[in-house]
């Protein structure tokens, strides 16, 4: 037997201590594949080991999804891609990427995992993504079994949800003995049809046993563990059989083990190698990691409990004591020992942490995921101590320029993200220094430096005890602003009179605070405490009413809920003072409605213009032009504008009064105009009258003279008889100009 090239054997040494990140990959494959709304792409049309679309997701949310596993991406949306990314062989393989898309790498030593979110150009809902590998140097075999393992990632677990919907078809990427176990759990009843080469095989399954087995040549207690040893076989699966006898009585895990012993005996004309007591360890320890590997990755209870049922049949069948103990041990042990040298060569100490931690939660009941714990409290530790550093110095520049609220700001910072640091009371302190700081440069700017007439240092001094309510300055501003009582009561009357005409109520409670506040015994301080009171109401009234106008904004288009939401509160308070306001708030929502409705029957003959084939024309301001006369019409007629008929008296007003477009000058139109829009294909699409009045009358006499008006209906006809009507009927206008 050919030995295998050094770079082949160091090409697996490589993909085992890759562990972690392969492991990191199907997790990521899952969290995405099981997100709302995705829909995967067939398995034979995808370009990539995992190809799936999503509909109605943001760009931002999906690549926050991948950020996970692969950091930040290497090729935003809307960016040229890089000039040091154009060789890459995962850009060669997807095909290049454009410039909408987005790119994620993640190099490991065999190659590059990648993932890619192409948004959709005629559909901007849809977005596929991409997630799959790409090496120059993986061998077609070991990329056939990283497919397989995304595969039964995303695939095993739903076989048997639907398990009708695979009657008649063939099962792929799923080995027999998996499937025979995942039908004992279910309790499936089938018949298996399994085909290897040129042999054939019926296994019949009633109740997730196996109670049968046909092949050429063999009874059925023989056929069974044969038919399971026959590698690359395919499953099609049918209606279950008619047999009910169970003819085999033997668990599937005793089955599975008299399977693996006629693999390992040897075949015809083939001398057996020589194999060692080492030799068998090794290729034991080996399948059991493999084993170990599946059960680590996968989550689902079904199938945790097939692979543990497959590692125990196997390690049964090899007779390997010392890889039992493996199993528990190495395994783990060795991927601890793969995730420390990654998180040796990691910088960021978030990526070290986030490395521990998805070794932490595949192996959290394992002794060596408590020294991962101890290990990451240890990086946040030393992370945190990086942070105070930086912050340090940070805080030191700005403190430099005087910058004291981005100072405190950045402690601010600091805090939220490290509530229990041992930094705190030490920030904490200096924070105080920096209050300090600003209330003794506030004194300066309002006080100090205060100069002008008695109004401005009034005006600097209140300022001063607004911005700084705890300030330490306090108690020597107060005493300024009591020596100028005369002068502070004048300066109180003309802000007052302001904020009152402003209606700016919470200024004048300020206002009435501070002169109450220095001034208690003032003769006016009663007076000015109703004052305060009156504005308190104000202010509440102020803010119910804008709390209301809040929720019916909310309520959007739905003016019937808007309205409600104000009837509501007059209902339950009658008599509140808001009454007035409240129905100038009922009016502002009944035009809006109004507004909202004439703008949605303009959309309307819009849309149905499009079937005069370009002779009317929309002009975008509420009138149409008839490109065939030049003659200019309004869009609406009187009755969708008004929603009521006219008389004639009043189609002629309605005329007069119109200023559609911005045009003073409508008019009644002429029965050759009318009929020339209604009469004359192509016929003036919309119709909501029956009948419009023209500018052509006349007085006849019937026992009392009457006065006849002209009319134009609206029926599709090119040949009609002139119609007249008394100008007392109710009809419509459908205004023309010039």
């Amino acid at each position: 037997m050919p030995k295998k090239p050094k770079a082949k054997i160091k090409e697996e040494i490589d993909l085992k201590t890759s562990l972690l990140t392969t492991k990191g990959f199907l997790d990521i494959v899952k969290k995405i594949d099981t997100l709302p709304d995705m829909q995967r792409t067939a398995y034979g049309q995808t370009r990539s080991l995992y190809q799936t679309i999503s509909k109605g997701k943001d760009l931002d949310a999906l690549a926050q999804e991948l950020e996970a596993f692969f950091g930040k991406p290497v090729k935003l949306a809307g960016k040229s891609m890089p000039l040091k990314l154009r060789l890459n062989p995962s850009i060669k393989y997807l095909g290049g990427v454009r410039k909408n898309q987005l790119l994620f790498l993640k190099k490991v030593k065999a190659g590059f995992y990648y993932g890619a979110l192409w948004p959709w150009t005629r559909e901007p809902d849809k977005i596929t993504v991409h997630l799959g590998f790409c090496s120059h140097k993986t061998s077609d075999k070991d990329f056939k079994q990283l497919k397989e393992l995304v595969k039964s990632k995303i695939l095993h677990e739903k076989v048997f949800e639907k398990f009708d919907s695979h009657i008649g078809t063939q099962v792929c990427g799923i080995s027999l003995a998996s499937f025979l176990q995942m039908a004992s759990m279910e309790k499936i009843s089938c018949r298996l049809k399994i085909q290897a080469g040129k042999k054939t095989g019926d296994l019949h399954i009633l109740n997730g046993n196996l109670i049968a087995a046909e092949t050429v040549g063999l009874a059925t207690k023989v056929a069974a563990p044969v038919i399971i040893s026959w590698e690359d076989a395919v499953i099609e699966v049918e209606q279950p059989s008619a047999k009910k006898e169970n003819e085999i009585n033997q668990p599937v895990v005793q089955l599975l083990m008299e399977a693996l012993k006629i693999k390992a005996k040897e075949a015809p004309g083939k001398k057996k190698p020589k194999v060692t007591k080492k030799d068998l360890n090794e290729t034991v320890a080996a399948n059991l990691l493999a084993l170990s590997e599946m059960i680590s990755t996968l989550k689902i209870k079904r199938l945790r409990k097939i692979a543990v049922a497959l590692l125990v049949a196997g390690a049964v069948a090899l007779s390997a004591p010392v890889a039992l103990h493996s199993v528990k041990t190495w395994p783990i042990k060795k991927e601890y020992q793969s995730v420390l040298a990654q998180v040796e060569n990691q910088q960021d100490p978030r990526q070290k942490i986030i490395l521990l931690q998805y070794f932490v939660n595949a192996q959290e009941q394992s002794e060596y995921a408590n020294n991962a714990q101890e290990m990451i409290k240890k990086v946040r530790t030393l992370f945190e101590k990086q942070s105070f550093n930086t912050l340090v110095i940070n805080a030191d520049k700005l403190l430099a320029n005087n910058d004291y609220e981005k100072t405190r700001r950045v402690y601010r910072e600091y805090l939220n993200k490290y509530p229990q640091s041992i930094h705190t009371l030490e920030i904490k302190k200096k924070t105080a220094e920096i209050a300090q700081h600003v209330d003794n440069r506030g004194y300066h700017v309002f006080v100090k430096t205060s100069g002008g007439d008695d109004d401005e240092r009034i005006f600097s001094y209140v300022q001063y005890l607004e911005k700084y309510p705890n300030g330490k300055h306090r108690g020597e501003v107060n005493k300024l602003i009591a020596d100028m009582t005369v002068e502070f009561y004048r300066y109180f009357e003309k802000q007052i009179t302001i904020c009152q005409n402003q209606k700016d109520w919470a200024q004048c409670i300020q206002l009435s605070d501070t002169f109450i506040n220095i001034y208690p015994s003032h003769r006016r301080a009663n007076e000015i405490k109703k004052a305060r009171t009156l504005f308190q109401e104000k202010l509440k009234e102020k803010k119910t009413l804008a709390n209301l106008r809040q929720k019916a904004e909310h309520a959007g288009s739905d003016y019937k809920a808007a309205r409600q939401i104000y009837f509501d509160y007059y209902n339950s308070k009658p008599d509140s003072p808001l009454k007035d306001k409240i129905i100038i708030e009922l009016t502002k929502l009944q035009e809006q409605e109004e507004l909202a409705r004439l703008q949605s029957e303009r959309d309307k003959i819009t849309a149905l213009l499009q079937e005069s084939k370009g002779r009317f024309a929309d002009k975008g301001n509420g009138t149409v032009i008839d490109t065939k006369t030049g003659l200019m019409w309004s869009m609406l007629d009187s009755l969708q504008e008004l929603k009521k008929w006219l008389d004639y008296e009043s189609a002629a007003k309605y005329v007069q009064n119109l200023s559609a477009g911005g045009y003073q000058d409508w008019r009644l139109p002429t029965e050759s105009e009318l009929t020339g829009i209604y009469k004359t294909k192509p016929f003036f699409p919309p119709k909501t009258a029956e009948w419009y009045w023209t500018s052509e009358s006349y007085a006849r006499y019937s026992g009392s003279w009457q006065k006849m008006v002209t009319i134009v209906t609206t029926a599709r006809e090119t040949e009609w008889n002139k119609e007249q009507t008394y100008a007392q009927e109710s009809g419509a206008v459908h205004a023309v100009r010039p």
